[in-house]
Parts: C-alpha cells; structure tokens; sequence
C-alpha cells in the first residue's frame, strides 16, 4: 500500500507474455504484448517473426503428432532437433540423425513428451506447456552462446555474454555455465551485434532480454 511501481518485468521465460499483459493493464513500463507474443514463449512464432526479419535461422516446420513430424523428418532431411514449442531450459530437445521408420520416430515423440509430463521444475507452469505442439529444425553444430540485455526507453545495454558446456547429445541439457564466455573477441562482438539486430527487428523495449545464439 502507497508503493509506486514504474515498470514490470520478469526473469523468468515461462510468464513473459503473462508480465507484458500485467505491464499493459497497469499502464506501466514493460515490453508490448506483440513483441512478447514473438519471444520464445512460442519458439514457432519466434521462427516465424524472424524468418520474416531476414534474420540468420535454421530450416524449420511445425509438427503436433507422429506423422506429421514423420514427415517433415522426410523433408527437411537429418540431422535435425525437434523441441516442445512452448517449453523452455532445453526440456524435450533432441537431435535426429537418421530418417529411420515411423515407428522409430514415433517412439522418439513419446519420449520427448514423457520429458514434459515428468519434469518436476516446471511442475508449476505445465498449464503453460501445449505437449501437443513441437518445432522440428535443421541441426547446425556449435557452441552456444548467450547474451544479456536490458532495454529502456529503445537504448540497449548489454549486460553479460556466457557461454556454456553441453551434454552429450540425441539431448541437449546445459551442463556448465562461464560467465564470462570463453569465446573470441571476434565472436563476442559479432554475437552482440546480431542481439541488438534482434532486439530491434523484435521490438523489445523496457525490458531483460536472454539471447541464445
């Protein structure tokens, strides 16, 4: 009571959109609901938005049952990674490296599945997960890296670059964080520019942005 608040944000991905219509009914500092509808609250719509903005991502298609996926496995051709679209911290992700039969991808679906129906952590936010929607893309091999960034007022201030260690795939579970990242200076700066590219082509604005490239 008598507590004045100039912004809304969040640190969790799981309620980014959730935050953006608090920040909008309390007209108060936040990001858009349009840009947070874009965040990978939805990694489809996320691909889509920057498959739109001519950003740099893998081939991509949209999958929610075994044939269908079986499918897309056909065209896109492995290796590939199919992960929950609206999941998040790499639960479900994994890596396809072979077309196999659709009973072999089938099973793969279902383990992927049992991932999201038996993680403990977002026990919480399973209202949140749609266990029937999944995004297949094209594997392309690398490091991960991360960069963070607050937002205010359209002036991007980047906080922090990490990078991680991984585990061994078919998953991809994040073993060991280095903050900051072991990576070349040229890498460091090319992976800050494409953040704020993104940034700006997404339009987040007052608010914390987790960027993984």
């Amino acid at each position: 009571k008598g507590i004045k608040f100039d912004g809304v944000v969040t640190f969790y991905d799981f309620n980014v959109l959730q935050t953006s219509y608090l920040a909008n009914i309390l007209n108060l500092a936040g990001t858009s609901i349009k840009s947070a509808q874009c965040s990978s609250v939805n990694k489809y719509i996320m691909r889509i938005t920057a498959e739109k903005n001519q950003l740099p991502i893998p081939l991509f298609g949209f999958f929610s049952d075994s044939k269908t996926g079986y499918r897309l496995l056909n065209k896109l051709k492995p290796p590939v990674v199919i992960k929950p679209v609206t999941s998040g911290s790499s639960i479900g992700c994994t890596k396809i490296e072979i077309i196999g039969s659709l009973n072999t991808f089938s099973s793969i679906y279902k383990k992927v599945k049992l991932q999201l129906d038996f993680h403990g952590t977002y026990e919480a936010f399973s209202y949140l997960t749609d266990r029937n929607s999944y995004l297949m893309e094209k594997y392309i091999a690398g490091n991960v890296i991360s960069v963070e960034a607050a937002i205010q007022n359209q002036k991007i201030y980047i906080l922090s670059l990490s990078s991680y260690d991984m585990s061994k795939e078919p998953q991809f579970t994040q073993e060991c964080v280095y903050m900051p990242g072991i990576v070349p200076n040229k890498t460091k700066k090319q992976s800050i520019a494409l953040t704020k590219k993104i940034i700006k082509k997404f339009g987040f604005n007052n608010t914390i942005v987790h960027c993984e490239l």
